[in-house]
């Protein structure tokens, strides 16, 4: 049996609208589902669940599992090519523990 798979680039056409890749485990899903890691031209981060926050932004799976893997490994440096502040990683620590 053949499959035959068609890409649009029209929106309308895709199942997922907000698609965004989880920078811990690069899953993909709708950016409604995650958490949202933004940081602002002052170079503040914030943690939030909002996908409407200016700014760069990062993703991670609203999974305790996906929070341990960037604090452990450090990927919001990487990901905003910038060290970031510890206080950042205690955020996104406490925010993991709301999360199975």
């Amino acid at each position: 049996m053949t499959t035959s798979w068609i890409w649009s680039n029209n929106r309308e056409d895709r199942d997922i609208k907000n698609e965004r890749t989880c920078i811990a485990c690069k899953n993909k899903q709708d950016g409604a589902l995650m958490v949202r890691i933004g940081l602002d031209k002052q170079g503040n981060v914030q943690v939030n669940t909002e996908t409407k926050s200016q700014g760069r932004g990062a993703y991670i799976c609203k999974s305790k599992k996906c929070c341990d893997k960037v604090i452990k490994s450090s990927a919001l440096n990487r990901t905003f090519k910038k060290q970031i502040d510890k206080s950042a990683y205690d955020k996104l620590k406490l925010r993991g523990e709301e999360f199975e």
